[in-house]
């Protein structure tokens, strides 16, 4: 059996109205709150239910301080087949990192990038150290201005190599 952890998940997007209630379905068997850890059950049964549901940005926040794995695997499962975009933040627990995780339509699968607990997206300080040192290499070095332009180049690249996949913002829930 898998720990329980919270998890949050905003999901955005276009739901056809023939899905609304699987979707609904998926979400009721959560169990989850909405709107935060001290909101109500989800009760929503209806369309109209659910557009009352919705978030001041218009995406359905979803929390639960007892996540299975800190997810919402058939949920998830369900939007990645339907192309419903979401976000997902998990905390950690135990030996399980916490984690942002975003899925928006046209991406094969959902994107992990290691977090905190308060949802800030983590990096490894190690991949950076070498990076800052180059760049002040570069710039005590009194090189002229084309080979510090490329060096600067360089540097950008290697930094952009280093971040996660750049995701969209979460576009509102639209449903029908």
């Amino acid at each position: 059996m898998a720990d329980c952890f919270p998890g949050e998940i905003r999901i955005g997007g276009r739901i056809p109205a023939v899905l609304v209630p699987e979707f609904i379905g998926h979400v009721k068997a959560t169990g989850t709150k909405v709107g935060g850890h001290d909101g109500l059950e989800f009760a929503a049964t209806t369309t109209a239910e659910l557009r009352e549901a919705l978030d001041e940005n218009g995406h359905l926040f979803l929390v639960d301080d007892q996540a299975r794995g800190g997810m919402f695997e058939d949920l998830e499962a369900f939007c990645v087949a339907h192309g419903i975009p979401f976000d997902r933040h998990s905390d950690a627990r135990y030996e399980c990192h916490a984690e942002n995780v975003s899925y928006r339509p046209g991406m094969k699968e959902p994107v992990s990038i290691p977090s905190n607990n308060d949802g800030d997206d983590l990096f490894s300080v190690g991949a950076v150290r070498p990076i800052v040192k180059e760049l002040t290499r570069v710039v005590t070095a009194g090189l002229s201005r084309e080979k510090l332009k490329a060096a600067a180049v360089k540097i950008i690249r290697h930094l952009n190599s280093l971040l996660p996949l750049e995701i969209e913002p979460l576009p509102p829930l639209e449903l029908g």
